[in-house]
């Protein structure tokens, strides 16, 4: 996974693309023990998915539909479970550009 991978989901043509345009939330529990790539992913896939002629619409998070990230802060050193501090902190949802 690198700053340009995005999720295997097909514009417009899968149920799982349908299912995202019509979602209103999109919940995501035990958030903070995820690696920071996978938001930004998320995030990538969600505007190719949503993607629109509006040029005010790229610059909203994850295409403009809201995201619920929910957890316990305090488990983020579940994100790399071998490293040291200052790799868990680069890797975890608070170091995001998101």
């Amino acid at each position: 996974m690198d700053d340009n991978s995005t999720c295997e989901i097909k514009k417009k043509i899968t149920h799982l693309s349908k299912l995202i345009e019509t979602a209103l939330l999109i919940v995501w529990d035990e958030a903070p023990i995820n690696n920071r790539c996978y938001f930004e992913t998320l995030d990538r896939t969600m505007q190719d998915i949503l993607g629109s002629s509006n040029v005010n619409d790229h610059c909203m998070l994850y295409g403009g539909k809201i995201v619920l990230h929910g957890g316990n802060f305090h488990q983020i050193i579940l994100v790399i479970p071998v490293g040291i501090k200052e790799e868990i902190i680069y890797a975890s949802l608070t170091s995001s550009r998101l």
